[in-house]
């Protein structure tokens, strides 16, 4: 995904951590098709948040990726079925790899 500068993000929520003057994010439509945990790994360095009905969620989970796997960081959380906001804030990358699975 292309990481955008983080004045330029019209985010639906302030993020997190949103990075300080040369930061990078962007915002994402996620769509889940059933309710679980689901896994947001990304491939820069980044602040990952998901946002359902308006409000971030809590993380329930997270780490680092596989040695040698191009994985930065994962973050895991527990979604409802539909169609949310995953947002990346803080980051100094201009693009990303983001993958976006179910834990099981």
């Amino acid at each position: 995904v292309e990481l955008l500068p983080t004045r330029s993000v019209e985010f639906v929520t302030r993020p997190g951590n949103p990075g300080g003057s040369v930061a990078r994010g962007g915002q994402f439509r996620l769509t889940v098709p059933h309710a679980g945990t689901w896994r947001v790994a990304v491939g820069a360095r980044a602040w990952i948040e998901v946002v359902v009905d308006g409000k971030p969620v809590d993380s329930v989970g997270h780490g680092g990726g596989p040695a040698c796997s191009g994985i930065r960081k994962v973050v895991d959380y527990d979604l409802p079925a539909g169609d949310h906001v995953l947002m990346l804030s803080a980051s100094d990358a201009t693009a990303a790899e983001l993958l976006v699975a179910e834990k099981r």
